[in-house]
């Protein structure tokens, strides 16, 4: 070959770690010509900055913080019974958000952050935000994250802290925790009456051969009500040698396991004869199964058959709905693909359900919607 070994003869030198600062102005006027008022005009100063903290750790702040010219979120449909979980896009939430948001599973987030800042779907200003993270040692990772936000109309200001740490164990394993409060600040002094608190632990284990890999998690909740039931527990174990594929995920959501600082898709049904939305605790169960063939010449580059089926049931058992597939997927060496989905759906309705506005809901209880239906997409 052609390619050689370069050695250096002495160590390249460390590249010092500085401060970063990054202010920011927005300001607005108007003026009413109609009512010939007079002009109006605001100005708002913020500041952004990263400090780094010894040689492992660095801090991020920010006071005052303009999210102006964040992405907006891409426009859906939603036809579903569920929340959909938009992606954090605001720049100080995302820097080693991987620490603080890699809990729970696809549909249950012990900690999500666009619920700080948010209220109802309406924007909470806020005030400042601190952040710190890095590595202890080698094993051990750690973080914290304090933000303060304004009061809003008959909102109360609210603080928030979250703290999560990762300990490496057993090569590629690790034990996880995570810890997140919102407290009323009023009065220049925290409403002890108002609160919400959670606390959490996770296992994480990868088979050497990373062919079998899952979790186990549990996290607990807690109101000024100190109500019983207040739990989220769960497992999640995945096999996958590259050829066949299988795995199971169960969770149950306890009846008063409530995060404000987190995201359920399935926590609350929608009452449409009240107009109001009904927390709800269930058990989760989704089993999964599939077998790859890749055939030794031809155009296909492989066939892949899977089944999979999502479930859930009142905390008590009762049946709430199922969803059940069984799919075929064909991919090219061209890189094109076709599919086919044949889906079977079961969904008993809690409460009166208005689906396309219509003068007369769907009664609760006793409906059963059934569906099957084909999907084909080729591209």
């Amino acid at each position: 070959g052609h390619l050689g070994t370069m050695t250096l003869s002495e160590n390249l030198p460390t590249k010092r770690q500085r401060i970063v600062l990054q202010p920011t102005v927005l300001s607005s006027g108007s003026r009413n010509f109609a009512n010939n008022e007079d002009f109006n005009g605001d100005v708002e100063l913020g500041l952004s900055a990263k400090v780094p903290v010894g040689s492992k750790f660095k801090m991020d702040l920010t006071v005052n913080p303009d999210f102006s010219t964040v992405d907006v979120d891409q426009q859906v449909t939603n036809l579903s019974r569920f929340s959909i979980q938009f992606p954090e896009r605001r720049q100080f939430f995302l820097e080693n958000s991987d620490l603080f948001s890699s809990f729970g599973t696809w549909g249950v987030k012990p900690f999500f952050s666009r619920t700080i800042g948010l209220n109802g779907g309406s924007v909470v200003p806020i005030l400042f935000g601190s952040r710190m993270t890095g590595n202890v040692n080698e094993n051990l990772r750690v973080g914290a994250m304090n933000v303060q936000t304004r009061s809003v109309d008959d909102l109360s200001a609210n603080n928030y802290t979250v703290f999560a740490a990762q300990q490496n164990v057993w090569g590629r394993s690790s034990f996880k925790t995570l810890v997140t409060n919102r407290s009323a600040y009023t009065n220049n002094s925290f409403a002890g009456e108002d609160f919400n608190r959670t606390i959490g632990a996770e296992y994480h284990f990868i088979s050497a051969n990373n062919t079998l890999r899952g979790n186990l998690r549990y996290h607990w909740s807690q109101t000024e009500d100190k109500l019983s039931d207040a739990s989220f527990a769960g497992a999640t174990l995945i096999f996958n040698n590259g050829i066949t594929f299988a795995g199971l995920t169960f969770d149950r959501l306890g009846d008063n396991f409530i995060n404000e600082l987190g995201f359920s898709m399935r926590s609350f049904q929608y009452d449409a004869a009240n107009n109001r939305m009904v927390r709800i605790g269930y058990n989760f169960v989704n089993p999964w199964v599939g077998y790859n063939y890749r055939p030794e010449s031809g155009w296909v580059n492989s066939h892949q058959f899977s089944s999979w089926t999502v479930a859930s049931f009142e905390t008590n058992g009762d049946f709430i709905d199922r969803v059940s597939s069984l799919n075929y997927f064909l991919s090219t060496r061209d890189y094109g693909s076709f599919e086919v989905s044949l889906r079977n759906n079961k969904i008993r309705l809690l409460y009166e359900t208005d689906l396309i506005g219509g003068d007369e809901f769907l009664d609760r209880k006793s409906t059963r919607l059934n569906s099957s239906h084909q999907i084909i997409s080729y591209a």
